[in-house]
């Protein structure tokens, strides 16, 4: 499992290539990804996914702003990498 995240932390998390590759071609295309570079802008726990629903259990998550594409988007926390 990934360490602590708090707001402030730089991570980083590969981009799937959005062609079809990864669909098809599975892991073994990672290798060409870029790497998305951000911040850690909030952690808060999500009571609302499937997978809690099954778990029954609160998962950390973290929203994550990225500096390549100024998105924010939300993560588990074995989403991204802390640099």
């Amino acid at each position: 499992m990934n360490e602590i995240l708090k707001p402030g932390d730089q991570v980083t998390r590969q981009k799937y290539l959005d062609d079809g590759t990864w669909e098809h071609k599975g892991d073994e295309c990672l290798a060409r990804s870029p790497l998305l570079h951000g911040v850690v802008i909030s952690r808060f726990t999500e009571p609302r996914t499937r997978f809690n629903r099954e778990a029954r259990k609160l998962l950390p998550m973290v929203k994550v702003l990225w500096n390549e594409t100024g998105e924010e988007r939300n993560y588990f926390l074995n989403g991204v990498d802390k640099i």
